[in-house]
C-alpha cells in the first residue's frame, strides 16, 4: 500500500514538473512574440520626427521608440 502511494506521489511530482516546464516554455514563446526589434529605418524615422517636433531630450526620443515598439 505504501509503495503504491509513493509511486503515485512520484507520478504526481513528475506530472507537476512537466506542467511547470510546459508553462514556462509557453510563457517564453509568448514573450518572444510580444517583443520585436525595431529596424534601423524605423528608428531613423523616429529620430527625424524627434528633431522636427523639437523634443529637447534624448529621453523623449527613447520614450517615443519604446511606445512604438509596444504598439506592435
Amino acid at each position: 500500500m505504501l509503495r503504491q502511494q509513493q509511486a503515485e506521489i512520484e507520478d504526481l511530482k513528475n506530472a507537476n514538473r512537466f506542467i511547470q516546464n510546459f508553462a514556462e516554455e509557453q510563457h517564453q514563446k509568448a514573450v518572444a512574440l510580444e517583443m520585436r526589434e525595431l529596424t534601423d529605418k524605423e528608428i531613423g524615422q523616429f529620430k527625424g520626427e524627434w528633431y522636427r517636433n523639437g523634443y529637447a531630450s534624448f529621453y523623449d526620443l527613447v520614450k517615443a521608440i519604446l511606445r512604438k515598439a509596444s504598439e506592435i
